[in-house]
């Protein structure tokens, strides 16, 4: 039996069909939106997404001896929009804490309302006095004598720890959670930041220090080697976290990387989620192979 054709078939008028598509187009984009606003964004660092300018380094020969900065200071501080169009903005964080090792400072904006003085106090006592791998020793001092020390450009050996609401988009299906950025050891800056998102993410919170963890190893191997290759990097970032325990080292997340990354060159990075997985195993097979000696170094080539 055949079908007929009928105008039922096309229950738009021909002169209203192009409105119509437009009007349909423009709703499946606000459902998508709002579906993917209302899904929990996966966290990452934006280090690796900002722009990778090439910054002298000119140490300072002084060492200042007492805090640059007292709790109530306020400074004025570049921050980075990773929405879409965005970059770089002024931002004003007020100093709330003054550390062994470090400066905290917070927007005024989320004073208060997402970060309380006992969080950035728990902050603070584990980048400067105790981690989960050991209750002696603060994130500073793990990560430093794996690898090495920080830049100095502004002559206080304390790190700047600015926590703010860091400008990013839903719809990208990713938060960003901390960063650092290079630009900062140049003038008219010139202070070590390291960069804490207070939104949606909790300060007082693992991964908030693990973040900071992971930051830090980035400002450190700026320091070491300002042109190292992103996997490297963010590999050894990764590294960190474990080395003061906080990565997740279960059989879950290991699954969850061979599940979307199958047949992934480890050397490899192209700005994926599951990227700093597959960096952070290659550090983690170069560390194991060391174990083992110039063997184990000579074999970690024919594995990666």
């Amino acid at each position: 039996m055949s079908i007929k054709r009928s105008h039922f078939q096309y229950p738009v008028p021909p002169e209203h069909r192009s409105a119509y598509r437009v009007f349909y187009t423009a709703f499946l984009f606000i459902i998508f939106f709002i579906t993917a606003a209302q899904a929990d964004p996966i966290p990452i660092s934006g280090t690796h997404l900002l722009p990778r300018t090439e910054v002298p380094y000119h140490p300072v020969a002084k060492i200042q001896s007492t805090p640059v900065f007292q709790v109530g200071d306020a400074l004025t501080i570049p921050a980075f929009s990773f929405q879409f169009l965005g970059g770089h903005y002024q931002t004003t964080v007020t100093c709330r804490l003054v550390g062994d090792n470090c400066y905290i400072l917070v927007e005024e904006e989320i004073w208060q309302s997402r970060v309380s003085q006992s969080d950035i106090e728990s902050l603070a006592q584990a980048f400067d006095q105790s981690t989960p791998r050991d209750s002696t020793r603060g994130i500073f001092d793990i990560s430093t004598s794996i690898f090495g020390d920080p830049p100095d450009v502004d002559g206080d050996p304390r790190i700047l720890i600015a926590i703010i609401d860091i400008l990013d988009s839903p719809i990208q299906g990713f938060s960003i959670v901390g960063y650092f950025d290079v630009e900062n050891q140049a003038p008219p800056v010139s202070h070590e930041i390291l960069y804490l998102d207070a939104n949606p993410f909790a300060v007082n919170s693992d991964l908030a220090r693990a973040t900071i963890t992971h930051e830090f190893q980035h400002l450190t191997h700026w320091n070491a080697d300002p042109k190292e290759e992103k996997w490297l990097d963010e590999g050894c970032s990764e590294y960190a976290e474990l080395a003061c325990g906080y990565k997740d080292t279960t059989a879950s997340e290991m699954d969850s990387f061979l599940s979307l990354a199958t047949n992934t060159d480890l050397t490899k990075w192209e700005d994926q989620s599951w990227d700093f997985d597959h960096a952070y195993l290659s550090v983690q097979l170069g560390h194991v192979h060391a174990l083992l000696g110039m063997a184990g170094y000579n074999a970690v080539g024919g594995e990666v």
